[in-house]
């Protein structure tokens, strides 16, 4: 398996960024795997790559299972844009 490099890692990364809805609640490890076509070990090795960063933040939400019971699920969604100044 090849190694992304971090800079490949920012650049798809600020891509998202780019593309995602602000009011978007964030996007389970699960559901991030199944958007970008990797494996959730992958992805989850770049979300905390994200976090550390600062570029992502972690959150909560409430989710339905298929049994109909809700559960609390950890998302992760882009941190708001800092001002320029």
């Amino acid at each position: 398996m090849t190694m992304i490099r971090h800079d490949e890692y920012m650049n798809e990364l600020m891509r998202l960024r780019a593309e995602s809805n602000p009011n978007d609640p964030g996007k389970t490890s699960n559901e991030w795997a199944e958007e970008v076509g990797r494996s959730t070990f992958w992805v989850r090795k770049m979300l905390y790559r994200g976090l550390k960063s600062g570029t992502l933040v972690r959150g909560k939400a409430t989710r339905e299972r298929l049994d109909g019971y809700m559960y609390t699920a950890a998302v992760y969604s882009f941190a708001p844009r800092k001002k320029g100044k």
